[in-house]
């Protein structure tokens, strides 16, 4: 299941995206249903003005993201999968 989900993520926190691209991003409403969340973000990535890959954008928006945002908005992948990291 995180495989599947992990791009819309990345999607879930609009304030970790702005801060990461430099610019403005607009809130992702149910990132989990969107149906090329790996597409939005590589529109999203092609926006910036920051040179980075893919891979760093993904890193940097997960040091960035709020925790409690990701598990409000992904409630069907990530809600269950940091529970389960937690009672680890």
């Amino acid at each position: 299941m995180a495989i599947r989900t992990f791009d819309a993520w990345m999607l879930a926190d609009e304030q970790a995206l702005t801060r990461v691209l430099g610019y403005t991003v607009s809130p992702q409403r149910s990132p989990e249903d969107v149906s090329d969340a790996k597409g939005v973000c590589t529109q999203l990535l092609g926006k910036s003005p920051m040179a980075m890959s893919q891979s760093e954008f993904y890193a940097s928006v997960a040091r960035e993201a709020d925790m409690s945002m990701l598990t409000r908005q992904c409630s069907k992948g990530f809600a269950p999968f940091a529970q389960r990291v937690r009672s680890l």
